[in-house]
């Protein structure tokens, strides 16, 4: 699927770097995300109550989907 967004019909001598980069920050924030959000899963087993740690990570995880937000609009695959 990714490698669509890289190609877009050319030859791997014609794909932009810069398209390139923004594809591996695209992965990257995507992994970043699974991993908070299995972290904050963990972390909600193990802890009832609400505590100081949920908005942390509540704010790690709303700037990894700004972050990827911006790398969709610059990909020019967000509406």
């Amino acid at each position: 699927m990714f490698k669509n967004l890289i190609r877009k019909n050319k030859t791997m001598s014609e794909i932009s770097p810069e398209r390139t980069r923004l594809v591996r920050e695209l992965y990257k924030n995507l992994d970043l995300a699974q991993k908070y959000h299995r972290d904050f899963c963990e972390y909600k087993s193990v802890n009832l109550e609400y505590t100081i740690g949920e908005p942390l990570y509540a704010n790690k995880i709303r700037r990894t989907v700004n972050q990827t937000s911006k790398i969709l609009e610059n990909l020019g695959l967000k509406d």
